[in-house]
């Protein structure tokens, strides 16, 4: 039986026209960014295709037993990259010979998202202006997790959360729980006076680092 083989949530990788068409691995969990060479990425763009052993050996015409053992040292250079037990999730796809202007994008390697301009507090200093007193029109959460889906098919591989005070906003623990099954590492930016046991165990996800103001 042909073994299901997958890039692990904690990775991401892209092509960078930019930077003089390098391809990068990041490490979403630490996170750290790292240059690959295009035999890497050529092996990583195959598994997420194909999907299981025997038809990325054929893709990439090697032997079971030596990709077997090329899996096991990038593993070891890179923890848990790639793995047995994972999901089948559809990313954008990556161009390798394509030749791209060198300030032209296909699409960003991070985002903001200022959830709402609600907070529970009233600061002097705010940057963003935020107080309980102002109403705003917040978008659905279903549609920020629709978001969510988009940035991660493109690669993206850091997303900022802010406010106002994210946690004011109605939907937030959904918009956590998206995030912590995706393969972006996110920023999440609050005053953490409204952290309840449940925020707190999705705020811990190692995909999600959280500064306090």
């Amino acid at each position: 039986m042909d073994m299901n083989i997958f890039i692990s949530n904690r990775w991401q990788f892209r092509y960078e026209p930019s930077l003089k068409g390098k391809y990068f691995l990041y490490d979403l969990y630490e996170p750290k960014e790292f240059v690959i060479n295009r035999s890497i990425i050529n092996l990583l763009y195959s598994i997420e295709k194909k999907g299981t052993l025997g038809k990325v050996c054929k893709e990439i015409n090697v032997e079971e037993e030596n990709l077997i053992s090329i899996i096991k040292r990038l593993n070891l250079a890179f923890p848990e990259l790639i793995t047995s037990v994972g999901t089948d999730k559809e990313h954008s796809l990556i161009n390798i010979e394509k030749k791209y202007h060198q300030f032209h994008l296909d699409f960003p390697k991070s985002a903001e998202i200022q959830i709402t301009d609600k907070c529970n507090l009233f600061c002097k200093h705010c940057i963003a202006s935020s107080s309980p007193k102002l109403g705003t029109r917040c978008i659905d959460p279903k549609h920020w997790c629709h978001l969510i889906d988009e940035l991660e098919y493109m690669r993206t591989y850091k997303v900022t959360i802010t406010g106002g005070e994210m946690l004011t906003y109605e939907g937030i623990e959904e918009i956590l729980e998206k995030a912590a099954q995706s393969r972006i590492h996110f920023y999440l930016l609050t005053n953490a006076t409204l952290i309840n046991e449940r925020r707190a165990q999705l705020l811990s996800m190692p995909n999600m680092t959280v500064s306090v103001s």
